[in-house]
């Protein structure tokens, strides 16, 4: 059996990759021809059950208060130490906001899914966060807030 050159791929392995793409190529048209939607897409805003608009507050302390938008009352207040992953949220949501110069304490909408996905949605830069993709108890934290958010609305009523 020749060697290769250095330089040249073997041609097993060049057949192999082809083979490869033209099978991927081939498995994704019949699935798309099939009409079968990719499962990886977040679901389109509009399809939301419930939504929730509130203002997320940092706290001297670590805590955060989460605000009613309109009236400034405060909703639900998060320990220090508690909820992190709402803070880390705040961070990354303060980050793009001061990137495209929008007030930090502008509201942000939490939108429920009937399938049980949460988002969280600034509606000021179009940010938008899948929550489901964080884990199953970030997930929890923010399902949490937002009954107690529906609670307290309905309570109000």
């Amino acid at each position: 059996m020749p060697r290769a050159k250095p330089d040249q791929i073997p041609r097993p392995l060049f057949y192999g990759v082809c083979g490869l793409v033209l099978l991927t190529l081939t498995a994704v048209s019949a699935a798309r021809i099939a009409g079968m939607e990719p499962v990886g897409q977040p679901p389109a805003l509009s399809g939301a059950d419930t939504r929730v608009a509130m203002t997320l507050a940092p706290l001297a302390g670590g805590g955060t208060e989460v605000l009613d938008p309109e009236t400034g009352e405060l909703r639900v207040s998060l320990a220090t130490g508690k909820d992190g992953f709402v803070r880390g949220i705040m961070r990354a949501l303060g980050h793009r906001r001061g990137l495209e110069g929008v007030p930090k304490d502008a509201p942000v909408e939490l939108l429920a899914f009937p399938n049980g996905h949460l988002t969280l949605l600034d509606p000021a830069t179009g940010w938008r966060a899948e929550l489901r993709s964080f884990g199953s108890d970030n997930l929890a934290t923010f399902a949490n807030l937002m009954s107690d958010m529906t609670d307290r609305r309905e309570d109000a009523l």
